[in-house]
């Protein structure tokens, strides 16, 4: 059953805010022409998987036998990382423009997650039998808790308190909180690991508009906690580069 959510619109949103990023960053000439360009077909390639994975949900081909024994659940929520990582190794353009667009924008990639609040809809709707109950409450709630610390350490003007280590592992604990969702999909789907069998199961998240939620809203958020990680570790600081000494990076200084 097709429900009304917010998804399109974050999915929208968070195409909205990179944008904001790559143009105010090349408004002060922080990133080149050459990279303003390399972001925007990031966020190109990226919008297009999501309306194809959308066409897909909506046209029925994730809801056959055939689809389901090829074990989806664990690598379709990896497709837009797996587009991310490809188009990053190719184009130095890219990862530079990334990379100084992170560092310049501390705050701004700290706050943005806190729209992981959201999480906070699947957590309403399989206490109502709406929603799969073991992917909200493994997956939904630690995302919700996330989404809340970003809240606070944006909002309180106080999120420089982590240090560079602590941003360090604060980023990383937003991808491990996403990390057992391929294989809570996998178990909930029919197949030789159909393990969670009521109702609604797995299949509930491969319906349009859930669907975007495990193959791209979710994966673009840890890919951004990815980006801020490594920009901070490669020692990227407020001019954009970053130091011949990666290790230079973890040096104390103020946050930007």
């Amino acid at each position: 059953m097709k429900q009304l959510s917010t998804l399109p619109f974050l999915a929208a949103a968070l195409g909205a805010f990179w944008v904001w990023l790559a143009t105010s960053s090349f408004r002060h000439r922080w990133i080149g022409a050459k990279g303003f360009a390399w972001v925007i077909g990031w966020l190109a390639a990226l919008g297009a998987w999501g309306a194809t994975t959308s066409h897909l949900a909506i046209a029925g081909n994730y809801e056959t036998h055939e689809f389901y024994s090829r074990l989806p659940g664990l690598w379709l929520p990896l497709v837009p990382i797996a587009l991310t990582a490809f188009m990053v190794l190719m184009s130095s353009s890219l990862r530079h423009a990334l990379l100084t667009i992170a560092s310049r924008h501390t705050r701004a990639m700290v706050l943005i997650h806190a729209l992981r609040i959201a999480a906070l809809g699947s957590i309403y709707k399989a206490s109502i039998g709406a929603f799969p109950s073991f992917f909200a409450y493994f997956v939904g709630f630690p995302d919700f808790l996330f989404g809340l610390s970003a809240l606070a350490f944006g909002l309180s003007g106080k999120w420089n308190v982590l240090g560079l280590r602590g941003l360090i592992v604060w980023n990383l604990i937003g991808i491990a909180v996403i990390l057992p969702a391929p294989i809570l999909i996998q178990l909930g789907l029919p197949g030789p690991f159909h393990t969670f069998t009521s109702l609604p199961d797995g299949r509930a998240l491969l319906e349009f508009p859930m669907v975007l939620a495990p193959t791209l809203v979710v994966a673009f958020f840890i890919t951004m906690n990815a980006i801020q990680a490594a920009a901070v570790w490669l020692g990227y600081g407020a001019d954009g580069h970053a130091p011949s000494n990666p290790s230079d990076g973890l040096k104390e200084r103020a946050l930007a």
